[in-house]
């Protein structure tokens, strides 16, 4: 225990010199070590005082995620560094893209084909579960696109495009006082929520929730008041949904049944990936895998009739912790694909990445796609992120990309 908490202590002390060497809360490899110092920390404490059933961690596991941090830490200084030497200055550029805004034309047909969209997606998911005023109508929804032959067709490849319509609005009215875009503004992102909520996936709310916390950091506005009103509005939607999907919770049970059951899962979700990663760590993976970080590769060779194995599976067997889970945190994809020293590569080129995207926050953009990393650190914790949903993050940088095309000058 002592030794794990000198662990620990390092944790924190790279959270302190990556703080000191971008001198913004925005940073990712500060956010990155902040994230995992503090679930550490978090395990350690719940173990010792055995506030959950939960198995101890142990050295090597903290070994594994400290040479995570570090290796993703490097990447990023590499980036700061060279971006110093390129401009002579850390100082803070302003934020372009707010000379520019889209076409009022352009911006009204977008958001007119995003709620066209939804609603045939609302449609599409009535068609699959039913009544929609049924408090199980997300349970049957889940189970039917999950676990039977249902699902949205090629409506599915519209939802990246309502996320984006209620995303990038954020970005370019949060800061400008502008009634009517305020307006389209709020009603594409709860069109996004909605959309969302109906995909049954949690991970797919917390995104959009995140994307409006990058906003606020992007802009070094983030207090401790505000991280705890969204950890607070984080936990009431893990909590609502959690209920409705009847994962941890269920609409016949009372408040008072669901906020103890939901509370445990809630400890549970946050942890058990870890303990999982652990477990692979100190035993062999009693189950089928087969290289879910390049799947994406995998599957478009498989698209396009260049190899004949179909893409692996993204959902893993669940193993007990000693309660059951099936995700094992970003680590542990890269460890078992490519050993110790693959993972530490891979990060490190994370960290690279994620912090050229960093550099370029300024631009619209990089502010887009940030809050695109930001979920990726933050869910670390959970699960593997960025190589699993790489479609998903291509299509949201192109249409940040494409936007360039319908912008006009402010006047």
């Amino acid at each position: 225990m002592a030794f794990n908490l000198v662990l620990t202590g390092f944790i924190f002390a790279l959270v302190f010199l990556n703080h000191k060497i971008a001198r913004n809360k925005a940073y990712p490899p500060f956010i990155f070590s902040l994230v995992w110092g503090l679930l550490v920390l978090s395990y350690l404490i719940i173990d010792q005082f055995n506030i959950i059933e939960i198995n101890t961690l142990k050295t090597r596991t903290i070994i594994v995620v400290l040479s995570g941090l570090f290796s993703f830490s490097l990447g990023g200084l590499i980036v700061i560094l060279w971006k110093q030497i390129r401009t002579k200055s850390f100082n803070t550029p302003e934020f372009h893209f707010l000379h520019w805004r889209i076409h009022p034309l352009f911006d009204l047909i977008i958001h007119c084909l995003a709620i066209l969209l939804s609603i045939l997606l609302l449609i599409k998911a009535i068609s699959i579960s039913g009544n929609p005023f049924n408090p199980e109508f997300l349970l049957i929804l889940r189970v039917k696109l999950n676990y039977e032959n249902a699902s949205f067709g090629l409506l599915k490849y519209a939802i990246p495009f309502i996320f984006f319509n209620g995303t990038f609005r954020l970005i370019w009215y949060y800061r400008i006082p502008d009634r009517f875009g305020k307006w389209r503004l709020w009603s594409a992102y709860l069109l996004a929520l909605l959309i969302a909520i109906l995909t049954t996936g949690r991970t797919n709310v917390i995104f959009l929730l995140l994307f409006l916390v990058s906003i606020v950091v992007v802009q070094s506005q983030i207090t401790l008041r505000i991280v705890i009103r969204f950890i607070v509005i984080g936990y009431l939607v893990f909590m609502g949904m959690g209920i409705f999907l009847n994962k941890g919770g269920s609409v016949s049970n009372s408040l008072g049944q669901n906020f103890k059951s939901m509370s445990l899962s809630a400890s549970q979700y946050l942890l058990g990936p870890t303990a999982a990663l652990q477990k692979v760590l100190y035993e062999e993976l009693n189950q089928e895998y087969d290289g879910v970080t390049l799947r994406f590769f995998k599957a478009l060779a498989f698209r396009f009739n260049i190899s004949d194995i179909p893409p692996p599976k993204t959902q893993l067997e669940f193993i007990d912790v000693p309660f059951k889970t099936n995700v094992y945190t970003l680590f542990f994809h890269y460890f078992t694909d490519f050993g110790w020293i693959g993972m530490i590569l891979i990060v490190f080129i994370l960290g690279m990445v994620f912090s050229e995207v960093y550099v370029y926050r300024y631009k619209f953009w990089g502010s887009y796609m940030y809050g695109v990393i930001l979920y990726i650190i933050i869910l670390s914790v959970f699960n593997e992120q960025f190589f699993t949903l790489l479609s998903l993050w291509i299509q949201l940088l192109i249409y940040s990309l494409l936007t360039r095309l319908i912008v006009i000058k402010n006047e």
